[in-house]
């Protein structure tokens, strides 16, 4: 992945100008085109009033967006032999109870959010009496797979952190690793994602603080654990990069899309991308992507306290991503640079 500035739009000037619109703490992007960052920029402040600017490097929560990369560690493990997509629940998990429902679940109805799971598990109980966050992932399984269906498995599109959290936890079991050691050994070394981490604890002001919504502002908090949501939702939210290092995924993704293979082959990229399953008004389900009928690939992030979007435009062979440290309630901001930088690039 090469660094190329001299012909991207002012990025700078476009975040600048978002930043101040929406009182945003800080916003980055980065545009790749042929492979390349053709532009990269980061305005504002790790927390808001602090006077500590945020640079380029610096690593921001990209929540949901993580979900794409449970499925490229998947898609991995997929050619591996380690996992088949229509390998089932109870093929998969021989020894956990579960309802019967949920049996016949397969890893590719748990990707396009077909496999009749509620959106989250409210079951407080998991976190009781442990500190080990591998033993309340393995609740959170069993929670969930006894939980009554939110709607008949295989029959409906619903967004589901349930799923993914799941299908992370597939990972876990079929290669004997955690989630975040897989997607350290599939995605971030072999493309050098070198800031790229997970979750929302590190030390103050070394990074983009998550912010809250006081009903009329972004109000900074500190980078806890509790400030965001908490390891066992590994698989569906917590990875954290910097927008170059997202750039270089974004580049794998792009490439592979084109025929060109990378961390795993072009024909396993494409497996990821293709429209599998309709969500309605013109969105249909891939592994970790949503896709639209011109064929772009989107999907967002966000913790609540932080927030995100990525897409792919293969016909222009372009792929833009922008974040904020800013809360939901401010997401406007992001979705404005976002189709700003489109309109400077992709025509």
């Amino acid at each position: 992945m090469t660094l190329s500035t001299g012909t991207a739009p002012d990025l700078t000037s476009i975040l600048e100008r978002v930043r101040v619109k929406y009182a945003l703490p800080s916003i980055a992007a980065v545009a790749v085109r042929d492979g390349a960052v053709v532009g990269v920029a980061a305005v504002g402040e790790r927390a808001i009033g602090s006077g500590v600017s945020v640079t380029v490097d610096d690593a921001y929560h990209l929540g949901s967006m993580s979900k794409s990369f449970t499925a490229t560690v998947l898609g991995k493990l997929v050619e591996l032999g380690k996992i088949r997509w229509d390998a089932t629940l109870e093929e998969i998990f021989p020894n956990v109870q579960m309802r019967p429902e949920f049996k016949s679940v397969t890893l590719e109805m748990l990707l396009t959010h077909r496999a009749g799971l509620s959106a989250n598990v409210e079951d407080r109980a998991i976190y009781a009496g442990s500190s080990d966050w591998s033993v309340i992932r393995q609740r959170y399984l069993v929670a969930a797979l006894n939980t009554a269906p939110a709607y008949p498995p295989g029959q409906i599109v619903a967004y589901s952190n349930v799923g993914y959290v799941i299908a992370s936890l597939i990972a876990e079991r079929v290669a004997k690793m955690s989630w975040q050691a897989l997607v350290r050994q599939f995605v971030y070394q072999p493309l050098e994602m070198k800031s790229c981490t997970f979750g929302t604890a590190f030390p103050p002001l070394s990074n983009p603080h998550p912010h809250g919504w006081d009903g009329a502002k972004a109000v900074p908090l500190e980078p806890r654990i509790e400030n965001g949501n908490p390891p066992v939702l590994d698989g569906a939210d917590n990875v954290r990069c910097s927008l170059p290092d997202l750039g270089k995924y974004l580049a794998a993704h792009l490439n592979g899309e084109r025929g060109a293979d990378g961390i795993l082959s072009a024909a396993t990229f494409k497996e990821l991308h293709r429209s599998r399953a309709n969500g309605g008004q013109g969105i249909y389900m891939a592994f970790g992507w949503l896709v639209f009928s011109n064929g772009e690939l989107w999907h967002n992030g966000s913790n609540t306290l932080n927030y995100s979007e990525m897409a792919l435009y293969p016909q222009q062979n372009l792929a833009v991503a922008v974040a904020t440290n800013a809360p939901l309630e401010l997401n406007q901001g992001v979705q404005q640079a976002m189709e700003e930088i489109y309109q400077a690039l992709g025509k």
